[in-house]
């Protein structure tokens, strides 16, 4: 998930608490619920973070898959191809150990491999 669908996504949950909460009245006047607000009222947590541990709950399913699975070969491989000039191409993993850093898991490979902590 790119930097741009997280934003994108946060955009669009703020819309529908704004619609699900609505306006308040201060002072004989409508107002916009801040954002903190919304929050506040949600109390659970956003969608991106939501998106990021479920990445983190299929990645864990994988590394415990028999080495001859196809979704177990997928996620270790490194993407092939002739080498082209710029940024080199991202491993999956690489995105998987960006979201466990985002919240704040640590050493995320080693509690998977542990089937009495996962």
């Amino acid at each position: 998930m790119t930097k741009n669908d997280e934003r994108r996504l946060s955009i669009f949950e703020k819309k529908v608490l704004h619609g699900i909460y609505g306006p308040v009245c201060e002072r004989g006047q409508w107002q916009k619920r801040y954002n903190r607000e919304l929050e506040d009222f949600y109390n659970e947590p956003n969608i991106v973070n939501v998106i990021k541990s479920s990445r983190l709950g299929w990645a864990g399913h994988f590394v415990q898959m028999d080495e001859n699975k196809l979704p177990k070969k997928i996620l270790w491989t490194n993407p092939g191809g002739q080498l082209e000039h710029g940024r080199p191409k991202s491993r999956r993993t690489e995105g998987v150990e960006e979201d466990a850093r985002k919240l704040g898991c640590r050493n995320w490979l080693a509690s998977v491999q542990d089937r009495g902590c996962w």
